[in-house]
């Protein structure tokens, strides 16, 4: 990767920091609370810290990927919620092919979503294959529980980190350009052609990621409610009845 001079590169004093925060609308407190760094990869786990950023071997790799994380950090928020709908229609399909007695199926769905416990009776009559996708599901249903109540954690998290994102893109797409303009100076034919796409590309990228960031906020703000909607779906699914 090229790296700029140190004298040429733009800091950002506090003032204009604070000035774009607040017009996007996000608070000092939810920038502070995400110092834990930039993170990617949406993943189905009760742990509230963000997977690791990605790595790059260009300025321009990173500058084009940044729709990309921002994407990926609401997926992230998202993801336990999402799995909670794919669990709930295991449980009902296992509830309906099993034959298992309503009361036994709560008591056992209960015990894993409420405890993590996957407890299966050996006296249940149900065939090992049966089993086997109880006991799945079940585990399923253990880690899902603690995921959904960590959805408030992830929206703070990842609302500072949006934010992160729109205050990088310039830096990143200085970066990318002088990368761009380089290999502008030698290059002929189709080459100069997709380098000339990629500079407008990479020129126009901060303005893109900041009039994305307020929808990604919007949705982000919105999960927590989301995750306790589908909690209630969830415990629906399983309840005996």
């Amino acid at each position: 990767m090229t790296h700029q001079p140190r004298a040429a590169r733009r800091i950002l004093r506090p003032t204009t920091l604070l000035t774009l925060m607040l017009a996007l609308g996000v608070s000092v407190t939810a920038c502070d609370k995400a110092k834990k760094g930039d993170t990617e990869t949406p993943g189905a786990s009760a742990d509230a810290t963000a997977p690791d950023a990605p790595t790059y071997e260009t300025a321009v790799e990173e500058a084009k990927d940044l729709p990309n994380r921002l994407t990926a950090k609401v997926e992230w928020v998202a993801q336990p919620i999402t799995d909670a709908a794919t669990v709930a229609a295991d449980l009902q399909s296992l509830k309906a092919s099993s034959g298992l007695d309503a009361s036994q199926f709560s008591a056992m769905a209960n015990a894993a979503f409420t405890g993590g416990k996957v407890e299966i009776a050996a006296d249940i009559q149900i065939d090992a294959e049966q089993r086997a996708r109880l006991e799945a599901t079940l585990a399923k249903l253990g880690s899902i529980g603690p995921a959904l109540k960590s959805v408030p954690v992830r929206a703070k998290q990842a609302t500072g980190d949006v934010l992160k994102l729109a205050i990088k893109a310039p830096t990143v797409a200085r970066k990318a350009a002088k990368e761009i303009k380089g290999s502008l100076a030698s290059a002929e034919g189709e080459v100069k052609v997709k380098l000339e796409a990629d500079l407008q590309e990479i020129t126009a990228m901060p303005a893109k990621i900041k009039g994305e960031v307020g929808a990604a906020k919007t949705k982000i703000l919105g999960l927590p409610k989301e995750a306790a909607e589908a909690t209630a779906k969830l415990t629906a699914s399983f309840a005996a009845g």
